[in-house]
């Protein structure tokens, strides 16, 4: 079914209701407005439309009462010029499955969170292009959703933005090298005033941003400003080493004696133009004895 008038293209209601197999282009309004719960909306081709107000609609949007959706196998085209977002949850959203979708030239987005949406999952999804991110979450209450295996190219910001809560993406974890100088029976080394720990790094193949780097940490006093320096050094095989690295000197961190702690280095400015493959490291020095 053809689908192009002057108001939404498919507007539904009714709950658990399903909207598969449409071409929805050219609606002066969203492609496909889903206000009720547990709707699947399945394999639609949805572009060019908001023409009558370029960036205030969106391909697919979700209301806030649209609960439990599945949103799967949607090619959602904006052609640059016409959709906000490609696919976007309005304030208070929650438990959607949004998977396979192929969002591409949004005057926006292509996937937007935007307010209490909680325990969504974006997962292989296809970002390109698009004017602002691959995937936005806007809002710091938007809380435990998983953005996993997604495709970026090309998104004009960045692949990510991540302003909520709990977000979990794919991880990777590295240790300090386990010597005699272990903290019980956890892998790491325990260092002083003006000692150094170093953590070797890999970035995987496939690594499209760094969202997190957290060091985790077990301070052996109570200190108000504890004072560690971060540095970095990191490139491609063939690149000289020093090429790129960040240091980080200033921050003190308000810490309890045997109380596990976590440094966000990416957050502290590091590893800013690391990039899938590099290899280096990071090391963590005691300026003030904690």
């Amino acid at each position: 079914q053809t689908v192009a008038n002057h108001g939404h293209g498919i507007w539904t209601e009714g709950p658990s209701t399903s909207v598969e197999g449409n071409l929805v282009r050219l609606n002066d309004l969203d492609g496909i407005r889903i206000t009720p719960t547990d709707c699947l909306v399945i394999g639609n081709q949805v572009e060019d439309n908001s023409q009558e107000n370029p960036e205030d609609y969106h391909g697919i949007l979700l209301m806030g009462s649209a609960d439990r959706c599945i949103v799967t196998g949607n090619h959602i085209d904006g052609h640059g010029d016409s959709q906000e977002d490609c696919i976007h949850l309005n304030s208070a959203t929650t438990d959607a499955l949004i998977t396979g979708n192929y969002c591409y030239d949004g005057m926006g987005s292509g996937i937007a969170l935007t307010a209490n949406n909680d325990d969504c999952t974006i997962l292989g999804n296809h970002l390109f292009e698009n004017d602002d991110y691959g995937v936005e979450i806007t809002a710091g209450t938007c809380d435990n959703n998983r953005v996993r295996e997604n495709h970026f190219h090309g998104n004009v910001t960045a692949p990510v933005l991540n302003n909520g809560a709990g977000t979990i993406f794919h991880t990777k974890q590295y240790y300090v090298a386990r010597d005699d100088d272990n903290v019980g029976a956890i892998p790491g080394k325990s260092i002083t005033n003006g000692q150094t720990a170093y953590i070797a790094v890999h970035a995987p193949d496939g690594m499209q941003q760094l969202m997190n780097f957290n060091i985790y940490l077990i301070p052996n006093a109570t200190k108000v400003a504890a004072n560690w320096d971060l540095e970095t050094d990191y490139g491609a095989i063939g690149e000289v080493s020093g090429l790129h690295g960040e240091t980080e000197a200033a921050a003190t961190y308000n810490v309890t004696n045997d109380t596990w702690f976590e440094i966000d280095a990416v957050a502290a400015g590091m590893f800013a133009s690391m990039v899938s493959e590099d290899t280096g490291g990071i090391s963590l020095t005691v300026s003030t004895a904690v």
